[in-house]
């Protein structure tokens, strides 16, 4: 019986040097890592509330949400060093990272934007959207009537692509006049040939 009150007392005298810490994880998948001073550490992966004694602990914060920034009580940081007594709290936030996608046209054209909810835009001259990180965007390039695509400003020339949003992108679709039509040059070409020949007997018999 006095040992069970010595445990007792023993477990209420830990308790009593203990305090709450209250963790929450919040925008997608992540894990917190709380580093004690002697060389263990404990891993939480979801919300919850630990006990922690009074000493210096170092909270580091593993993302595993790709494009996202890591917020640690609203700050953007990915640990903090802290004595549980001064902080009870590590509200985890993952920010997802957004891109500016900026689309130039020049000459007489168009460029479709669609973006993966569906949406979409038509660009006629420039315009920015800004974009989450890791999303891919579909462009497709449209000519106006005698005009075709030249290409576009990072040497692509497919007249539809996808983007890829891993950093701030500008692109710029040229367009410029259609050449003549080849058919229809060759057809010339072979009308002035015939002519030629035509007016090259005429002068023939006519000397004779």
């Amino acid at each position: 019986m006095g040992l069970n009150v010595a445990l007792l007392l023993l477990l209420m005298a830990s308790a009593s040097h203990t305090f709450p810490l209250h963790i929450t994880i919040e925008g997608g998948q992540a894990i917190v890592v709380l580093y004690y001073g002697n060389g263990t550490f404990l891993t939480i992966n979801g919300n919850t509330t630990v006990y922690l004694p009074n000493q210096s602990v170092q909270a580091e914060v593993v993302s595993f949400q790709p494009f996202s920034t890591v917020l640690i009580n609203g700050l953007a940081r990915q640990n903090i060093t802290f004595f549980p007594e001064t902080m009870n709290s590590i509200n985890v936030t993952l920010v997802p990272t957004s891109y500016t996608l900026t689309i130039n046209v020049v000459g007489n054209g168009t460029v479709k934007v669609k973006f993966q909810n569906s949406t979409s835009a038509i660009v006629t001259s420039r315009v920015s959207f800004k974009v989450r990180g890791g999303e891919i965007v579909y462009l497709s390039a449209l000519a106006l009537p005698g005009n075709v695509l030249r290409g576009w400003s990072d040497n692509v020339s497919s007249q539809e692509r996808w983007i890829l949003m891993y950093n701030n992108t500008n692109l710029t679709a040229v367009f410029v006049k259609a050449p003549p039509h080849k058919d229809i040059q060759d057809l010339n070409l072979a009308g002035v040939g015939l002519l030629l020949t035509v007016g090259g007997i005429y002068w023939i018999f006519r000397r004779k």
